[in-house]
């Protein structure tokens, strides 16, 4: 029993009571642990502890669950338990006080939590702590899915992306779009032959990817632009750093509402925003608040539904949120600075003028609140800008103001308020632009312009009251200098016929600048079941336009699109006017394993032209050269070593690898990490493997190779026959036959027959050794090259006393 300060403490523990505590044998760790505490307080209870304290050493308990022990001080009415269980435990007490006793800390049970129970069972040697849920340590989940992408090679690599196209002289061209990477670090251009102009260089750059930053630097060609409604652009040719968000493709950049609850027992929290299941997480009993929930932009009714472990489903919370992706979300920044000499053309440009500046900067400051700024200048402009974004209850709104200073023209002001409000149901967006005469912008020309827009005014409203049908109307009002007006105001009714049809209504007016017209058009969209065919359509399409001019036309059109792996498709239509006039335009493509190959049919105003595209790339990578279709991605090289074996993405097939056991994918997304992998059915059973999926990311501009462990099986098996000096031969029984190799020894047990089994042991002649309790013999594995599946079967391998075997 339990004794006094003043007398020896009882720290042995039965067996038994042991099992009735803790349900049965205590884990090792478990038992050094209440060892260590009986021996620590064994030897400090007398002199630290005070008269009428009573030393126990139990199983703690909180909430039911036991994860250790603990020792317990028990003072008068107080249960004093040691801090270091209570943490263990995942108990909260640091903002508790402490006593010391021994060279131990004790707290006060009660003044865990309020309304916490301590429950003490001499006769279990437990000690019971029952906390409220809401009183438990908070368990914050943050949602955001991430899959991690392994390690892959990413060697110097190149690409070449080509079209031609060749028909009249006229149309003749060529098109070149290549690129050399390693890694984050890549060198891009583009190149366009005509026959008038001959070969022109078009833009080219060197790109500096630093995905831990999710920066992106670039030296050479780069359009500078801006976020906002009133700053301008320009083709430089300089430097430049911007944020790269795609680079971390799980990244949610607007602002993302939390759900907190509090679970009285063990369950899984789903949550469901507009009916949909967006996340679902087991949760412990306590508080929880679940971050990054992933709700869509526009309004979302969230709800929170907990189910325990018998199934039974239970409301928790619901909520209506509304998000938007103009804002950033709190504590993100996206920004881009360039430099450089504005270019006159893509093509054939040169790079005149002073050098221009532009650079802007957006942070996120709170859920609802986004602010930025902007500059722009050249040497005869200067413009700096103000914006925010601010999220209302419904809806969020844009405010940009700007000024400007250019040489002659003098100052300039803008300014830039738009609303939004994105719904299932209903949307809503209206905004205006005005500016000044005199206002400038990079890239505007610094002389007064004739027709300079001054006031642009524009809205939208989109109704879905059912699911199908939509209805979109619009307008839109422009005012330039000198007087000049234009409106516009269109109406558009979308209706879903079954599942496979759908019927479109439209109109719109225009009016200002010496226009006034009505045109209006109704088309028939339907798409077809192609699965039993290989040629037939898989859409139909027909459109009656008109005006109200009395001029009309009537549109057919068929099509069958071109597969994403080898394969072909079409593309027919047919148009008829009211005045007589008929036009026709066809394409057949076929994509085949190493190039895309088109050709294209018109006829128009009597005229008839034919005309052939051929496109393609070319890859250099891992000391091999490809011809593929044209590349719009990023790749990757399969390298198994194995010919014949299908490879997969994403658990689709995309081919099988090439006599040198390698394989080509392109259409990789680069950042995120798919999952490239090998079908085990196509392994041959003679071979061995490791893990077959792998999560790659490719780079933006290069490619990367993917490496599958597969190697052949060299497996032995037989069955050790000892002959002794006298001529008899017994079976070796339950010793172990050792092997010598390269590598190291080999070694295999013996069974009650003699049998053995190596895994890998290559072909050849391999002395063994054979021990066993009678002695050690020698002998000889003779293991044949092509052993069948991989496994050679050596039958009985006679062993001699001494000897070197046969």
């Amino acid at each position: 029993m339990p004794q006094r300060a003043g007398d020896h403490v009882a720290v042995c523990r039965s067996q038994a009571r042991s099992q009735r505590a803790g349900g049965g044998r205590q884990p090792p760790m478990r038992r050094l642990r209440a060892a260590t505490l009986a021996l620590a307080l064994a030897s400090s209870a007398m002199v630290r502890a005070q008269d009428g304290d009573e030393i126990l050493l139990l199983d703690l308990c909180v909430n039911g669950n036991c994860p250790g022990v603990a020792a317990v001080v028990l003072r008068e009415d107080r249960v004093l338990i040691e801090t270091e269980a209570l943490r263990a435990a995942g108990v909260d007490i640091d903002a508790l006080p402490t006593l010391t006793i021994g060279e131990r800390l004790f707290v006060d049970a009660k003044a865990i939590n309020h309304g916490t129970r301590v429950r003490l069972d001499r006769d279990a040697l437990r000690v019971d702590i029952d906390i409220a849920a809401e009183n438990l340590p908070l368990q914050a989940v943050n949602l955001r899915t991430r899959r991690p992408a392994d390690s892959v090679q990413l060697p110097l690599t190149a690409f070449v992306n080509y079209a031609a196209t060749l028909g009249k002289a006229a149309e003749r061209n060529a098109f070149l779009d290549g690129g050399v990477g390693k890694g984050s670090l890549a060198l891009r251009s583009t190149a366009l032959w005509q026959r008038t102009g001959g070969w022109q260089r078009g833009l080219s750059r060197f790109e500096f990817d630093r995905s831990n930053a999710l920066q992106r630097w670039t030296l050479g060609d780069q359009f500078a632009v801006t976020p906002d409604a009133l700053g301008g652009g320009a083709l430089l040719g300089g430097i430049g750093v911007e944020r790269a968000f795609e680079q971390d493709p799980f990244l949610v950049t607007f602002p993302q509402p939390f759900v907190a609850g509090v679970l009285e027992s063990p369950g899984t929290v789903e949550v469901y925003s507009n009916g949909a299941l967006i996340a679902r997480r087991a949760l412990q009993p306590g508080p929880f608040s679940l971050d990054n929930i992933g709700v869509p932009p526009g309004r979302s009714d969230v709800q929170v539904v907990v189910r325990d472990n018998f199934g039974n489903r239970r409301d928790l919370s619901a909520a209506r949120f509304y998000t938007t992706t103009t804002l950033l979300a709190p504590g993100l920044s996206d920004y881009g600075l360039r430099l450089g000499l504005p270019r006159t053309q893509a093509f054939a440009g040169s790079y005149n003028g002073d050098p221009a500046l532009q650079g802007f900067y957006r942070r996120g400051v709170a859920k609802r609140l986004t602010l930025g700024g902007r500059i722009e200048a050249d040497a005869q402009l200067r413009n700096a800008g103000v914006n925010l974004v601010w999220q209302l209850p419904v809806g969020d709104v844009q405010f940009d103001l700007a000024g400007s200073d250019s040489d002659g023209l003098g100052d300039g002001r803008a300014h830039a308020l738009i609303y939004n409000r994105v719904g299932r149901k209903v949307g809503f967006s209206l905004g205006q632009r005005q500016f000044t005469a005199n206002y400038r912008n990079l890239g505007q020309d610094a002389a007064p312009i004739l027709a300079q827009l001054r006031l642009d005014r524009f809205g939208a409203l989109s109704l879905a009251p059912g699911l199908n049908y939509s209805v979109l109307l619009t307008f839109g009002e422009q005012r330039f200098t000198g007087g000049l007006r234009a409106h516009t105001q269109g109406a558009n009714l979308t209706w879903r016929i079954g599942q496979r049809s759908q019927l479109v209504f439209g109109l719109q007016h225009r009016s200002g600048g010496g226009v006034n017209d009505l045109a209006g058009i109704v088309s028939l969209n339907i798409a077809l079941d192609t699965r039993a065919s290989r040629w037939a359509p898989d859409s139909i399409g027909s459109a009656l336009a008109f005006d109200d001019s009395g001029n009309a036309s009537l549109r057919l059109d068929t099509q069958r699109s071109r597969p994403p792996g080898v394969g072909a498709g079409y593309d027919v239509s047919v148009l008829s006017n009211n005045d007589g006039q008929q036009q026709g335009f066809a394409r057949v493509e076929y994509q085949a394993p190493f190039a895309r190959l088109a050709l294209d049919a018109e006829q128009r105003s009597g005229e008839r032209n034919l005309r052939g595209i051929i496109s393609g790339g070319v890859v250099a990578i891992g000391g091999r050269t490809y011809a593929s279709p044209p590349l719009d991605s990023g790749f990757a090289l399969v390298r198994t070593g194995l010919a014949d074996l299908v490879v997969q993405r994403e658990n689709l097939d995309v081919g099988r690898t090439d006599a040198h056991g390698d394989l080509l994918v392109r259409e990789m997304l680069p950042f995120f990490p798919s999952q490239v992998g090998i079908e085990q059915q196509s392994i041959p059973l003679a071979y061995r493997f490791g893990t077959l999926e792998h999560a790659v990311a490719v780079p933006r501009n290069a490619g990367a190779i993917v490496g599958f462990d597969i190697s052949p099986m060299h497996a032995a098996r037989g069955r050790v026959v000892l002959q002794h000096g006298d001529g008899q031969t017994q079976a070796a029984r339950f010793g172990r036959i050792t092997v010598p190799t390269a590598i190291g020894p080999l070694q295999s047990r013996l069974g009650g027959s003699g049998a053995f089994w190596f895994d890998d042991l290559l072909p050849g002649r391999h002395p063994g050794t054979v021990t066993t309790d009678s002695g050690t013999a020698h002998c000889m594995l003779e293991v044949p090259d092509d052993a069948s599946n991989g496994i050679a079967d050596l039958g009985e391998v006679i062993c001699s006393d001494g000897g070197n075997g046969q």
